[in-house]
């Protein structure tokens, strides 16, 4: 994995919704809906897989850079 992430998006994340679901809105701008609370990182870990989904990479591949503990979150893809 390199060191420099190949993309850096921004997601709001809305944890406790009753689907999850992973929306574009701009070039690098995105919207998540979560169904795992925001408790003991599992909506993270919920939106690392639906990321990892997203641009069909593996969930290794994708790490949340700013904001574990915020709705607004920086995450960087790796290849």
């Amino acid at each position: 994995m390199s060191k420099k992430p190949s993309l850096t998006i921004e997601v709001k994340v809305k944890p406790r919704s009753k689907t999850s679901s992973f929306v574009k809105l701009s070039e690098v701008t995105y919207y998540a809906q979560i169904h795992s609370i925001a408790e003991k990182n599992k909506a993270n870990l919920e939106l690392l897989q639906l990321v990892a989904g997203y641009f069909k990479v593996n969930q290794s591949q994708v790490k949340i850079l700013k904001g574990l503990s915020s709705k607004n979150k920086l995450i960087g893809i790796y290849e």
